[in-house]
């Protein structure tokens, strides 16, 4: 049990750092361990962690698995904070794969059950969360209120990690509101929070949607570095999928190589690439009783 527990341990700051492959190994050892000992609710949370890992390594198919387990240990042993945890981790990932009807309906059903026993932190992701899809449906209102209301509250329980991504979030939706210009200095600030805390495989997502408003609002040269920063990152932590947006943002841009030795294609491809897909940043939950943040 102490080896498990100390293996779990270990793999939180290889998450933070962006050794996401290393973090997997570790927690993939943490379950067998766990397994071994026949700790559902332990096996729980372990899995639960996997499928974020798995998530952010673009292995969608493990995450689902690793997710319907999570979710049938934490009913089992009847713990309803794990729940709505795993609740949120699924909403998430049907985000990903871009069902946000589905994504609404388990966010909501997660910030539904958390009203009982969440803690205000736990509410105030649940909240930001969900405004995150619902800046994806356009629904820009509910979620700029959302955020509102979650960033105080994150900010008095110490969630720096979900300040940043409160943020962030905040400027999606000011800019999916056709406000570009008032998303810049939430995108900017998220930044400067998520590199302090040397949090990689958000500070990716940022880096993508600042440059996204930078391109709304002609800041061409700023926005070609912020993609090429968000590909070197995501290379380096392994970000598969991360690498590939940047790398083709930075192809529509014309810039495929160094930012700072090629010219820009102007406005057709700005055009282009202002529309692109967006990565909305969520907070995953890994189980109860951590503080541990994806």
């Amino acid at each position: 049990m102490l080896e498990s527990e100390s293996i779990h341990q270990m793999s939180i700051p290889m998450w933070h750092t962006g050794q996401l492959a290393l973090a997997q190994t570790l927690r993939e050892r943490a379950v067998f361990l766990r397994k071994q000992s026949g700790n559902i609710l332990q096996m729980a949370r372990s899995r639960n962690f996997l499928e974020i890992i798995h998530l952010h390594l673009g292995q969608d198919r493990d995450s689902v698995d690793y997710f319907q387990l999570a979710r049938s240990g934490f009913t089992d042993a009847g713990d309803d904070r794990g729940r709505y945890r795993t609740l949120n981790n699924v909403a998430e990932l049907w985000q990903k794969l871009g069902n946000k009807e589905y994504a609404e309906r388990y966010y909501r059903e997660a910030l539904d059950v958390s009203k009982t026993m969440g803690s205000r932190g736990d509410r105030a992701t649940l909240q930001m969360n969900l405004a995150s899809v619902l800046t994806d449906r356009g629904n820009t209102d509910e979620a700029l209120a959302l955020y509102a209301k979650s960033l105080p509250a994150l900010r008095a329980v110490g969630d720096v990690q979900g300040e940043g991504t409160a943020l962030n979030g905040t400027g999606r939706a000011y800019r999916a509101a056709g406000l570009s210009e008032q998303a810049l200095p939430h995108h900017i600030a998220a930044l400067a929070v998520m590199r302090r805390i040397r949090a990689a495989a958000e500070e990716v997502g940022v880096l993508y949607d600042l440059a996204l408003a930078e391109l709304d609002t002609g800041r061409v040269d700023q926005a070609a570095a912020h993609l090429a920063q968000s590909r070197a990152v995501s290379r380096r932590i392994g970000a598969r999928a991360d690498e590939e947006r940047a790398a083709l943002a930075l192809e529509r841009l014309g810039r495929s190589g160094s930012p700072e030795s090629q010219d820009v294609r102007q406005c057709g491809m700005r055009t282009s690439l202002a529309y692109a897909p967006e990565y909305a940043r969520t907070c995953s939950f890994h189980g109860p009783g951590g503080a541990e943040r994806a």
